[in-house]
Formats: structure tokens, C-alpha cells, sequence
């Protein structure tokens, strides 16, 4: 039997509900994903390039977000009785899918949370209180002129 991932740990699938998507599943949601939040991204900086991350599309500003408590509150707000998809850093595990919101603040990993319509998005970075978390909705990333908020900076949020 396998090591479990530290997002597994972390769910405690057993107790959260949480139930383990097949590699083919975690893939293609992952692709999903980047495709509607990080398509502006450079693949470089990327969870495709050598050491990048997906979040990047925020910390980089190329898709609209909010951070810090205004991205946990949206989240909870929108989480809470929702179905949702939670992803992994590419390479550490697979992906889960629960109900309700997961707040992984301080716990040291990236995880991508998002409905199976991919109409927003909730990362929490392993940069927690520096990097993230972050918050989007897809209303905000197409069209690049949808009304949201606008951010400066490169989305820190220092405590």
C-alpha cells in the first residue's frame, strides 16, 4: 500500500468524506483548471515548468483575485455547502473531492479547490500569509474586462 499524500493526511478522508480522484481524473481537472485560471501565465512560471506553481497567475497578477481574509471569507461564504474538487501541487498525489470548505492556512501546501464548474477558485500556497491564499472567480478572468477586484502588488499579504 502507498504512503498517503500530505494533502490525504491533511483530509483525513475517512473522517472529512473525502473521496480520491484516479490519476486520469486529477490530470484532467488539473488542466481544466490552468487552463481557466492560468492561461495568461508563462508555462515557465507554471506548475508545467521546472519548479513552478499554478498560483502563480496571481502572485504574478494575470488573473484577478483577492488574498489574505477577503479570499478565506469568499471562500467559506461560497464553500461551505458546496461539492468541490481539491488539487495538489502537480507530482504530490491526487486530487479529492468533498464537501464543504477545507482551510489548509499554515499547513505548508499548495491546494487548488474549486467546484466542478470551475466558476472560482481557492489556492492556499505553502507561502501562506506571504503568497497567498487566494481567491478568484472564472466572471473575473473572462472577459479580461469583467468587473472584480483589482489588485497590486504581487499579492502579498503579510500578516
Amino acid at each position: 500500500m502507498s504512503k498517503p499524500s500530505r494533502l490525504e493526511r491533511l483530509l483525513k478522508p475517512t473522517r472529512s468524506g473525502a473521496t480520491r480522484l484516479c490519476d486520469e481524473e486529477t490530470e484532467r481537472y488539473r488542466l481544466a483548471w490552468r487552463k481557466r485560471f492560468a492561461a495568461r501565465l508563462d508555462p515557465e512560471l507554471s506548475g508545467e515548468g521546472k519548479g513552478g506553481f499554478d498560483w502563480h497567475a496571481f502572485s504574478y497578477q494575470t488573473c484577478r483575485h483577492v488574498t489574505g481574509d477577503e479570499a478565506r471569507n469568499a471562500y467559506r461564504n461560497l464553500a461551505d455547502s458546496a461539492d468541490l474538487v481539491l488539487l495538489p501541487h502537480r507530482g504530490e498525489g491526487p486530487g479529492f473531492r468533498a464537501h464543504g470548505a477545507h482551510d489548509f492556512s499554515g499547513a505548508g501546501v499548495d491546494v487548488y479547490i474549486f467546484p466542478e464548474d470551475l466558476s472560482w477558485t481557492m489556492v492556499f500556497t505553502h507561502e501562506d500569509g506571504w503568497l497567498g491564499p487566494y481567491f478568484s472567480k472564472a466572471a473575473w478572468v473572462d472577459p479580461p474586462s469583467a468587473p472584480g477586484p483589482s489588485t497590486s502588488g504581487r499579492g502579498r499579504n503579510r500578516k
